[in-house]
């Protein structure tokens, strides 16, 4: 197992763990739990973060901080 593989597995069991949902980072960037790292880029700006929809999002979701939905003003 590389050394990647056993990171994404340590912070897959940690999300778990805590009741979290997927990664998020100010970037406007967010992963979810089944789908960790789908960028292939750095996670060392990714926090924790909860599951919410966001039909305004190309994604369709959104990884918050906390589990109320934040409100966000969009044009």
């Amino acid at each position: 197992m590389s050394k990647n593989n056993n990171c994404k597995k340590i912070i897959e069991e940690y999300l778990i763990a805590h009741g979290f949902d997927g990664l998020f980072n100010s970037a406007d960037c967010a992963c979810k739990l089944d789908d960790l790292f789908p960028c292939s880029e750095s996670f060392s700006e990714c926090e924790p973060g909860y599951l919410h929809n966001a039909s305004y999002d190309y994604e369709g979701f959104r990884i918050c901080r906390t589990k109320e939905a934040e409100k966000e003003e969009r044009e």
